[in-house]
């Protein structure tokens, strides 16, 4: 059988690219098992809560003591385009000092993840630079490395 043509690969990249819900769906559930797994292994009272409008998830986890006096509560807010077919995130920092009344929240650079296909999987990612990520390790990543501020191996 002939290899599919330029024309045949786009048409089959426009009908995944198409309905992208259910990789949004498939990354909300990830991150509630990645979170019910870090806070099995580590109590770090993680919590993935969905908005009504199914286009924000926020990612909580409980606050930490950077110092004696100040704790550190961190939040991740995952926001779905759906139009321009992007997730972006950012990492919202809220600190207290003990003694004092609670800062206002410092909002991060947002990282940006494109919704691509993976035309070898003939399965829809997300891709920041050159790097994809299922949903799974999309997943991982935001949980671990960004929220909480562990260093995962390659």
């Amino acid at each position: 059988m002939d290899e599919p043509s330029r024309l045949d690969r786009q048409i089959a990249r426009d009908k995944l690219l198409a309905d992208i819900e259910p990789l949004w769906e498939a990354l909300h559930a990830a991150l509630e098992r990645t979170a019910a797994k870090l806070n099995g292994a580590y109590n770090c009272g993680i919590s993935v809560d969905l908005n009504e409008h199914n286009s924000l998830i926020r990612a909580d986890s409980s606050p930490t003591v950077k110092d004696r006096d100040t704790e550190v509560h961190r939040q991740l807010e995952i926001r779905l385009d759906r139009r321009a077919r992007k997730v972006t995130v950012i990492v919202v920092e809220t600190m207290r000092h003990i003694r004092a009344p609670e800062r206002a929240p410092t909002r991060g650079a947002p990282f940006t993840f494109e919704i691509d296909v993976d035309m070898e999987r003939g399965q829809l990612c997300f891709t920041q630079k050159l790097e994809r990520f299922t949903p799974v390790a999309l997943a991982e990543h935001l949980l671990t490395e960004l929220l909480l501020g562990m260093k995962l191996p390659s």
